[in-house]
């Protein structure tokens, strides 16, 4: 018989349970949460008690129960609430209300509520810190890379003004306009009406025909 704080002498027997058969499932059931719930520690004998007190049911069988409830730190903590929470029905003479009770104030006493959400708290804090250093090698960048890449990164454009081409040269790139007028380099008025000839003949002495044209505004 598991050890524990509970006595046959502390409850009330029923038609079908003695009073050491209460008492002896307290004390398996707080033996097993104190162990941090140990799948070798949920009996068969147990579990069909558990699955007939604090609002339970079987959940198919004792594996499917033990899943539900105790598979994870998150389970437990969940489990532990349901506990606390249940207001626990009926006669003593007729049910386990009086076992439920005491089972409720050992816990409150054990402080295992406390006691399991600091262990999922911490659990999930090594969780985040795994995937943190996950994410750390994958996407952080070392010092040394990141000098690299500076060394490596685009110079900014030539920020110099660039004068707009004028005259002569404007002619020679682009190439002759129908009408030409404007002012040269030295501040010189140009203008030479052009005709719409051909412009891919005689290019020299069409040039020539342009710049000996009227000359306005020298000084």
């Amino acid at each position: 018989m598991p050890r524990g704080p509970f006595l046959p002498s502390e409850f009330v027997p029923t038609k079908f349970s003695s009073a050491a058969d209460k008492a002896d499932f307290g004390n398996a059931l707080l033996n097993f949460l104190d162990a941090g719930c140990p799948q070798g520690l949920f009996t068969k004998k147990l579990y069909l008690r558990l699955s007939m007190t604090f609002g339970h049911i079987a959940h198919y069988n004792r594996i499917q129960f033990y899943e539900e409830w105790f598979s994870s730190l998150a389970a437990q903590v969940q489990f532990l609430k349901h506990t606390l929470r249940f207001p626990c029905y009926g006669d003593p003479e007729y049910t386990f209300s009086d076992v439920e009770r005491a089972i409720q104030l050992e816990i409150v006493n054990r402080n295992y509520l406390a006691r399991y959400e600091l262990r999922l708290a911490e659990e999930q804090q090594a969780a985040d810190l795994v995937l943190l250093r996950q994410l750390e090698n994958k996407y952080r960048t070392p010092a040394e890379e990141r000098g690299r890449e500076l060394q490596f990164a685009v110079q900014p454009s030539d920020q110099t003004p660039v004068a707009p081409i004028q005259g002569w040269r404007a002619y020679c790139m682009f190439g002759r306009p129908k009408s030409f007028s404007g002012l040269s380099r030295t501040g010189f008025r140009l203008q030479s009406p052009i005709g719409e000839r051909d412009a891919s003949t005689s290019s020299r002495q069409k040039l020539s025909r342009i710049f000996t044209g009227t000359i306005t505004g020298i000084s």
